[in-house]
């Protein structure tokens, strides 16, 4: 069997291709595939043998392939040899069994005119014999017992044709509960769960059929017989249905119970430095702090502690403030930006939740949302309501305050609050672009002193960029391209502005586009290092890297700007893994880490070319380091799951790595990661359920 069949098992049409995934994806889908070794088996004959029709309309049963299985084969012949073939190993029958009592004579006779009734579709009748024999059967042989199992199973084969779904299903579990690895019990309950809606018990039984199968199967190769079509069974045509119902079921019940994680400092960095307002302020502050010493006096080290002191002085200013809020809100602002600037995040995140607490605690009502998707009208009312309940701190204060409490709420995805908070900032920068626009001669009383790292027309382009990225986050692509061209209407030749309307590109999977644009940021800003990384992994990833001569390229560049920063090692390390060149990849991301040792994205990409390279026991190490630095790391608690089920496939192991996968599901930003959980969640927790009920100790067997 091909990966790509095994990987489409459970969720037919719903995993993507494992060939066009990224490693990321692809070995995620492959720890999967791996555990549904269960299910390979009858899925191979259900779409290669017996060709399945899946436009069938989904409720539609089995009826026809059922009435010619029933008019070759008596019912109650057919179940026994099932029954016997399902049963355990018996001790060795005497030579001379007992002779059936009266009432077993009876019982056998009563069973055989239902079968007749039955086939003579006679369906009433029938079900007359049936339940005299089996009041006969409880009367002389109890519930458990094979024979009332038999009748039993038949009756409700009569019932389901008779549409009574409920006594059909008590049928089935008074079977299942004598005999759980009875295969025809388990198919047609599974099919009555379906047709109630109850699609999680019907994937159960249906992952039970299967795995009984699959040890059948994998039993009879082992004893040198090859397996025929008739060993395998025939799934339902409402297979694909079912596993799309129950996928979309989990995932939404996920999404709502999720709650993602603030983001790391990591995660920080790089959202900060793709915004011109605060490389500024970096680049200002470390103006400041090396003062007459030239840069080369001045190591990374050094340079690191000048900046860590700085932020403790201004901290403790910031703490001696005293009851006075506009002063204690301009004291926060001035430590949150010298955080920012100094690359000491958890400090900014801390000051802005502060924040966030003052206002509140003022009793001035910031919280008003407009959410993404709400028109210019009414974000701009809720902009309005952020801008009067904030107090008299000046215009430029007004704007730091909003601007930095924007990108908060937006990193932690609260995007309602965010849009009123990004519109209050740039309407104050607008009022003032608008009085410096004033004809000469006209007197402008309010003007005060611009003190801020940006121009009034630079900052305005960029609190547009924010507003289009918010949009782009919320999936409304149309109204981020909105943005992005009023930022170049405004500033027709920014480098910002085209550095991100590339990455909306990207997402549009227009990859000549987006390198356009990132060229002509280049072209606007020969001094920008991002645009030459952004191109580069756009190179990598196109057409299973032909391109991945012109990405070293833009890698080259990037190195000749900055040297062997933290994020340049990390798309050279990228670029030697997808060229399988484990050694070198591994040692760039080991430098990465150096760098940074808070880089949990670097940990995780070593533990993926451990994984490449068969070394599994490395692997979970780095992701451990991973998850250590960042306990929310969703992708990473994911993979490092899918190593330990491929090691341990007990039943116990098994359900310990559902509630991690169920854990990583909820902390999940992106809709494709929650995807990725749902899926490995929903499959081995079936399997889990499965393995419980039949009394299994192992999902695969050792």
């Amino acid at each position: 069997l091909s990966t790509a069949s095994l990987s489409s098992l459970v969720f037919h049409g719903v995993y993507p291709s494992l060939r066009t995934m990224n490693p990321t994806h692809r070995n995620i889908a492959l720890g999967a595939v791996a555990t549904l070794g269960v299910l390979a088996v009858g899925y191979y004959v259900y779409t290669r043998v017996l060709k399945p029709d899946f436009d069938a309309p989904p409720d539609k049963p089995e009826e026809a392939e059922e009435a010619k299985e029933e008019e070759k084969k008596p019912l109650v012949e057919r179940d026994e040899k099932d029954v016997q073939s399902e049963a355990p190993p018996k001790q060795e029958e005497p030579k001379e069994p007992p002779k059936p009592s009266k009432e077993e004579k009876q019982i056998e006779q009563l069973a055989k005119e239902g079968i007749k009734l039955y086939q003579a579709r006679k369906f009433d009748l029938a079900l007359a014999k049936f339940d005299e024999a089996f009041a006969l059967c409880v009367d002389v042989c109890g519930y458990t017992d094979r024979t009332t199992v038999k009748v039993a199973h038949n009756r409700s084969a009569v019932l389901e044709k008779l549409n009574r779904p409920d006594d059909a299903l008590l049928d089935c579990d008074l079977v299942l509960s004598a005999e759980p690895r009875h295969k025809k019990s388990r198919m047609r309950r599974s099919r009555l769960h379906y047709k109630a809606n109850r699609l999680w018990s019907s994937l159960v039984d249906m992952t039970c059929t299967i795995m009984l199968v699959e040890r059948e199967l994998a039993a009879k190769m082992r004893q040198g017989r090859q397996p025929e079509q008739k060993d395998y069974p025939q799934l339902p045509d409402y297979m694909q249905s079912l596993t799309q119902a129950v996928l979309k079921e989990t995932t939404d019940s996920l999404r709502e119970r999720q709650r993602p994680p603030p983001p790391t400092e990591y995660e920080m960095h790089t959202i900060m430095t793709t915004y011109d307002y605060y490389t500024a302020l970096h680049d200002r502050l470390d103006a400041q702090l090396q003062g007459p010493v030239p840069n080369n006096k001045l190591n990374r080290a050094q340079l690191q502690k000048l900046r860590f002191d700085h932020v403790a002085e201004v901290k403790t200013a910031y703490d001696k403030m005293g009851d006075d809020l506009p002063g204690k809100i301009i004291a926060a602002l001035d430590l949150a930006e010298v955080a920012i600037g100094c690359r000491e995040y958890a400090t900014a995140a801390e000051t802005a939740t502060a924040l966030e607490g003052l206002l509140a605690a003022a009793g001035l009502d910031s919280s008003v949302g407009a959410e993404p998707s709400a028109t210019a009208e009414e974000a701009q009312t809720a902009a309005s309501h952020c801008i009067q309940s904030t107090p008299d701190i000046g215009r430029q204060n007004t704007i730091r305050l909003w601007l930095l409490l924007g990108v908060f709420r937006h990193m932690n995805a609260g995007y309602s609050k965010a849009r009123p908070a990004y519109m209050a900032a740039y309407t104050k920068v607008r009022e003032i672009s608008n009085q410096e626009n004033q004809p000469a001669g006209e007197e402008n009383n309010d003007a005060e002193e611009w003190t801020l790292p940006l121009d009034p027309l630079s900052l305005e382009v960029c609190l547009l960029v924010h507003l289009a990225d918010l949009m782009i986050d919320a999936k409304l692509l149309l109204e981020a391209k909105r943005d992005f061209m009023q930022a170049l209407q405004r500033k027709r030749n920014s480098a910002l502005v085209y550095l991100h309307l590339a990455h909306l590109k990207n997402l549009e999977k227009d990859e000549q586009g987006a390198i356009h644009d990132l060229q002509k940021c280049i072209e606007l800003d020969p001094e920008g290092v991002l645009a030459h990384l952004r191109i580069a992994q756009i190179y990598s990833a196109m057409e299973n890297g032909k391109y991945i001569d012109k990405a070293k390229e833009h890698i080259t560049m990037a190195e000749d700007l900055v040297g062997g920063r933290c994020d340049v090692l990390m798309v050279r390390g990228e670029l030697a893994f997808i060229e399988k060149r484990r050694e070198p990849a591994l040692k760039f991301f080991e430098r990465a880490t150096r760098a940074d040792p808070k880089n949990s994205v670097a940990y995780f990409f070593r533990a993926m070319v451990f994984i490449e390279s068969q070394r599994n026991d490395e692997a979970k190490r780095e992701l451990e380091k991973a998850i250590e630095i960042y306990p929310e790391y969703s992708i990473a608690i994911l993979q490092k799951a899918t190593l330990s089920m491929n090691q341990d496939a007990s039943v116990a192991k098994f359900e310990q790595i559902v509630g991690e996968v169920e854990r990583a599901a909820l902390c999940t930003k992106t809709d494709e990661d929650l995807d990725e959980c749902a899926q490995l969640y929903v499959t081995l927790k079936a399997q889990v359920e499965s393995a419980k009920q039949l009394g299994f100790e192992y999902i695969r067997e050792p």
